[in-house]
């Protein structure tokens, strides 16, 4: 499932996560393994849009099709929400969400109901052989669910093409939950160690007010699976995360004082308004720091630089400028196994935003 690659981003079909992946040049595409969680598209009467869209912006790869249950409302009339609810409807084993996962080529089904009290194993696995294009299962480790019963019979059936992603969410005290997701790894691999394993969180901060200006903060998300593979030590892991995201909130983006932030393999940094400064200006401040090394290989730096000069695409709300931190985050995850590094496109960045 994962071989080769060297990032599973762990996403939800929202605009700033989108337009970051669109903005990826196929050298980076081609190393990854997006896990997005769907949801409608906005105000389009289908679900079929958000199909579309995830994909125009993924490409010709796979990605496991998850659901973002934040979104799930089965009393809603809107066309697109009934369509969409019937994905969580459990009957015979999740029947219309394995049909929707067969209906589109790079599709790959993520395991539903890990929790519910008859997860449906045996239903399930049919629809999965009967795609056959093997299986994700997303595990939380506050509620691991079946996973192991799952790994047992896609043994037996010959469903080798397994992997299973080992998620803590997205929380601060990341780092705490190691052992817990050690011991997790561990009773998978006490069963097989053949399977894939993912490792993945987000410890993305969702407080600016006290960091100043200006700030740096460690992707601590790295530490954490380090530490557990290191302590793990054996099986093949990729390295996982949330793409610098947090789970969906109903506040959104409402009340955020206009901030830029920037990414590299090991830290997050952040220019932060002064309560009167524009994306404009803040965008001035960051390409005149010495963090700042010109190099326009990005969509997110292209992004900055456009804004700074107010030239071309820019910078005008929190959903584009979360779009850019997303996009470097994606790369310099994506590329830091690359002994060269992420190499400059021949094609400029930017010239189809």
């Amino acid at each position: 499932m994962f071989q080769g690659l060297d990032y599973v981003p762990l996403l939800h079909a929202r605009l700033a996560e989108i337009r970051a992946l669109e903005g990826l040049e196929d050298v980076t595409k081609r190393r990854i393994f997006p896990i997005v969680r769907v949801r409608p598209w906005f105000n389009a009467r289908s679900i079929d849009r958000a199909y579309e869209v995830i994909e125009e912006a993924i490409g010709e790869g796979n990605y496991g099709f998850d659901l973002d249950s934040t979104k799930f409302d089965p009393a809603s009339e809107r066309p697109s929400m009934i369509e969409f609810a019937r994905l969580f409807d459990p009957d015979h084993g999740y029947e219309n969400y394995y049909d929707t996962v067969f209906q589109g080529q790079y599709r790959i089904p993520v395991y539903r109901g890990l929790a519910d009290p008859d997860p449906q194993i045996a239903f399930q696995l049919e629809h999965v052989a009967r795609i056959g294009r093997g299986l994700i299962v997303r595990v939380p480790i506050t509620s691991p669910g079946a996973y192991l019963a799952i790994c047992e019979q896609c043994l037996e059936l010959g469903i080798n093409n397994t992997a299973f992603v080992f998620d803590a969410g997205w929380r601060q005290d990341v780092l705490e939950q190691s052992g817990v997701t050690v011991g997790l790894v561990n009773s998978l691999f006490d069963i097989t160690d053949q399977f894939e394993v993912s490792v993945a969180a987000s410890s993305f901060p969702d407080q600016f007010q006290d960091m100043g200006e200006r700030a740096s903060r460690p992707i601590r998300e790295v530490e954490f699976f380090d530490t557990v593979r290191g302590q793990v030590n054996r099986g093949n892991f990729t390295y996982g995360d949330w793409g610098s995201t947090r789970s969906p909130t109903e506040g959104g983006f409402a009340r955020v004082r206009p901030r830029i932030d920037m990414a590299d393999v090991f830290n997050w940094t952040f220019w932060r308004s002064d309560g009167e400064e524009t994306y404009e200006e803040i965008c001035q401040r960051v390409v005149a720091d010495q963090l700042w090394d010109g190099n326009l290989d990005a969509w997110g730096k292209f992004l900055i630089q456009s804004t700074a000069d107010q030239n071309g695409t820019i910078i005008k709300s929190p959903v584009m400028a979360a779009a850019a931190r997303v996009n470097l985050h994606l790369i310099a995850q994506a590329h830091k196994n690359d002994p060269e590094g992420y190499q400059t496109p021949d094609t400029p960045v930017g010239d189809q935003f």
